[in-house]
């Protein structure tokens, strides 16, 4: 009876391991006021024109009782850049494979990106970092099925991009699976 429960225990051990393996994590921070959890940036999105860029990176944060996705949204030209906002009528839509449509609430104030230049390569950028609210039954269903299509509306406007199966980022040189990001880091930050 003792081996086997040792072979249980290392057997639940090893599957934990297994589990959390491919995890990225960016940080934790546990203290007696915050229990956070933060995946890596992960690009889902790349379009590279002669003059300019464009990306968009997302990430997961648990903090608490509470998941977001963090969106990252870079645009980088030789030419003026807009000015692109997020207030709290913008949300990020997610489309699944089997159909399921997911919605994620805005949940900071207004924000506008700022533009900056690199004189380097002589280019203007401009970067919005936000936040959205994931629902916990959303969490399950984000895990169900790969993702397609997503949708981020923004203040003034909104931007649709097809969520492939695998991206060879030209400019980080790595290869990235955005449409089973889901499936692969909501166990990470559970």
């Amino acid at each position: 009876m003792k081996y086997v429960i040792l072979i249980l225990g290392l057997l639940s051990t090893l599957f934990t391991v297994a589990q959390t393996k491919n995890c990225e994590i960016d940080y934790i921070v546990k203290n007696d006021s915050t229990d956070l959890k933060k995946t890596k940036d992960y690009l889902i999105v790349e379009r590279i024109y002669p003059q300019s860029l464009e990306s968009v990176y997302i990430s997961l944060l648990k903090s608490d009782d509470l998941t977001y996705l963090q969106l990252q949204y870079l645009q980088k030209d030789t030419q003026f850049i807009s000015t692109t906002c997020v207030d709290q009528k913008s949300m990020v839509s997610v489309q699944l494979s089997n159909g399921n449509i997911i919605n994620f609430r805005h949940a900071n104030i207004d924000y506008c990106n700022n533009l900056s230049f690199d004189s380097e390569q002589n280019a203007n950028i401009r970067i919005l970092s936000t936040y959205f609210l994931i629902q916990k039954e959303d969490l399950e269903r984000l895990k169900e099925s790969t993702a397609t299509v997503m949708r981020i509306r923004y203040a003034t406007t909104t931007a649709t991009y097809e969520l492939l199966d695998k991206i060879e980022s030209k400019v980080v040189d790595k290869s990235y699976y955005p449409s089973n990001y889901f499936i692969n880091n909501i166990p990470c930050i559970e």
